[in-house]
């Protein structure tokens, strides 16, 4: 593994830490010998947004054609995921 990897990776793990409780962070050699420094980061939390945001309007990949605006009729008949 490469020095800088490791490094890196430890100073990822540690921000993702902060804050929080030490119980449950791992020791060094555990976090070395399981070579968590290849894991993944935490990926940030989702946010809620507002139910009044229109959806974008983006055009059709193969034709180029807009998507007609959505309707107050198609916001009722949506359903939550």
């Amino acid at each position: 593994v490469e020095p800088t990897h490791m490094v890196d990776a430890a100073q990822t793990y540690a921000r993702e830490r902060a804050g929080k409780d030490p119980q449950y962070t791992k020791y060094p050699a555990t976090w070395l010998n399981k070579g968590c420094y290849d894991d993944e980061p935490d990926r940030p939390p989702l946010r809620a947004v507002s139910g009044d945001w229109p959806a974008p309007n983006r055009p059709h990949p193969a034709t180029g054609a807009a998507a007609p605006a959505p309707t107050k009729e198609d916001y009722e008949n949506t359903r939550p995921f």
